[in-house]
């Protein structure tokens, strides 16, 4: 193993959802996902919740739809967008939102 990280340069990803779903009369079949900035990371903190509640505002606000939006994600659907959030940020451990 080495020191140097893998990191998702990309401007941003299309994550094909594996259980499409439909929300305000669209099918949705996949999201794109920009990089975050740290500004992001200062909103989501800002949310009222635990850790989990951040999160999933600043996926929101990275795909651009509305939290009441991911809400209606699969768990699979879920841990592929967490997966993408660490490529692009070349984080091997959990998610620190908080």
């Amino acid at each position: 193993m080495t020191d140097e990280t893998k990191i998702d340069d990309r401007e941003s990803a299309d994550i094909k959802l594996r259980f499409p779903f439909t929300f305000d009369g669209e099918k949705i079949s996949s999201l794109t996902m920009r990089r975050s900035k740290l500004r992001d990371k200062l909103k989501a903190k800002k949310v009222k919740g635990d850790e989990e509640d951040r999160a999933i505002a600043m996926f929101a606000d990275l795909v651009e739809r509305p939290v009441e939006c991911l809400a209606e994600l699969d768990e699979v659907d879920v841990a592929a967008i967490g997966a993408q959030y660490m490529a692009f940020t070349g984080r091997t451990a959990e998610m620190d939102v908080a």
